[in-house]
Parts: structure tokens; sequence; C-alpha cells
């Protein structure tokens, strides 16, 4: 199974960028937990982290961890900041790597799902970058840092707050991610059917019916003894072993087959 390394970028007593009362080290802390869930939940992939709660992490720390798990990717998530009117999204990898590189192929998979879904909201897209930052310069493995838009920019950064807005970039992140690592999807549960509405008919499980009483308790003897709650009733004239009642067709139908699996030549009545 492929595997790959969340960094949440700063962290503890480096908050990171600030803006309008939030802190980046939250934010990513919950965007990439987000997108874990989210990845885990739908594809093949086992996703490590280079912290899962507000502590300080040093910049070798996350690359030397990466480097010792050997993991496929390298993820690093950040919030930008500069003077409360920039911004938008933009991503990088390590400046020495051509275009034509397997890192750049992957990161170009993961910029465009994640600004498919910005678009819809009007973030604007600053491009795809490279840069000498630590963690894509020092993992052994393709690495993408991305700048999930600014805390500084109060448009944006009411976005960053918002709870569902959050959840469904993660899930661009996560399909980004996915789609760069050529992960297999996983089977989802098929939906359960909708239960059959009652029709107002009785259908009733019948096994045998007699003129004579004594043949009807007989059988409805070994009915019982199969685990069977079996009952006699008298219908014009004949006793009939019946083994249930129901509203709903289908239910009649699981109950038939369990009868006639038990050795009872069993079929179902209206009467």
């Amino acid at each position: 199974m492929k595997s790959v390394m969340f960094d949440y970028g700063h962290g503890g007593s480096d908050s990171g960028a600030v803006g309008h009362g939030k802190y980046e080290k939250n934010i990513v802390l919950e965007l990439g937990r987000m997108t874990k869930e989210e990845i885990e939940k739908r594809y093949q992939v086992k996703v490590h982290e280079t912290r899962t709660n507000d502590v300080y992490r040093s910049l070798s720390y996350r690359s030397n961890l990466a480097n010792q798990k050997n993991v496929d990717y390298f993820v690093s998530f950040h919030n930008n900041a500069f003077n409360g009117k920039a911004e938008g999204f933009e991503t990088f990898i390590h400046t020495p790597l051509s275009n034509s590189s397997k890192t750049n192929k992957m990161r170009n998979e993961v910029h465009n799902e994640i600004m498919k879904f910005l678009k819809k909201h009007g973030i604007k897209d600053r491009g795809k970058k490279k840069a000498n930052f630590h963690v894509v310069r020092e993992t052994r493995m393709s690495a993408i840092l991305i700048e999930f838009l600014f805390i500084d920019n109060a448009r944006e950064n009411k976005l960053l707050s918002d709870k569902k807005f959050l959840r469904d970039l993660a899930i661009a992140t996560a399909t980004g991610i996915a789609k760069a690592m050529g992960l297999k999807a996983k089977s989802q549960p098929k939906p359960n059917p909708k239960p059959s509405k009652p029709s107002g008919t009785i259908y009733r499980v019948q096994v045998g019916a007699f003129k004579k009483k004594a043949n009807a308790t007989a059988l409805e003897k070994k009915v019982k003894a199969k685990g069977f709650d079996a009952f006699v009733k008298l219908v014009g004239g004949l006793y009939k072993v019946q083994v249930g009642a129901y509203s709903v067709k289908a239910n009649a139908e699981k109950q038939r087959d369990k009868v006639k699996k038990a050795g009872f030549d069993a079929f179902i009545t209206t009467k």
C-alpha cells in the first residue's frame, strides 16, 4: 500500500501566519486532519503525520520523519499572509526540478483539482511555483508545499473559518493527492434498498392444509422442532399450518425460503 506524509505547518510556540484572530497552525491542522480522514476513507493509502496536535516540530524533524518512513509523497499544508489585500492559492515544489519531472506532474494534479473547487468561490490562482523551502528540498520523495489562501485577507479568512468550506476543500485536496499518487479507490458499500411499503394485503407462509386436525398438528410440531413459530388455523373447512403472516411481501418471501431450506414445502397465500 502506498503511503504519504501530511505535514501541518508550524505548531506550538510557532503560530505561523496570523489574521483576524486566526492562527495558521490551527487552520492547517484542522484542514490536514480532515484531508487525512477523507483520503483514507476513499482510497487505499496510509497517511503519516508530522504532528497531530498543537506542538512545535522543527523543519528537520519533519523532513527526517518523512525520509525514515520512506513515504511515496510529502504534502505540506500552509496558509499565506502578506498585507491583508493579497489573495489566492498557490503551490510549490523544489526550485531545480523541471516541468517534466515526476514531482511537477504530481503537483499539477493536486493544484488543478484544488483550483477546480476554489474557482467556484472566486479564488484567484496565483500559480504553480518553485522555491527552496526546506521541506521540499530535504525530503527524498516527491514533495509539494500548498498555500491554502491568505489568512489575513478578510474574505479568505472567513472561508477558512467555515467548516463546510474546509470539509469540501479537504475532499478536493484528497482527490488531487489520490490522482497524483495513482491511488486505488476503496469499494464503497452499496446503499440499503428502500424498504417495501405495506400494500394492505396479508401474506401468509403456509406448509400444509388438512381435513383432519391431527395431521395438521403433527406437521405443526415438526415445523416448530426446526425453530419456526408455526400454528394451525381453520380456514374454509381445512386446517392450515402457517409459519408467519406479513404485510410486506418481501418479508414473507424471506420466511418462505427459510422454511423451504429446512425441508418443508412452503408457499405464500393471501387467504
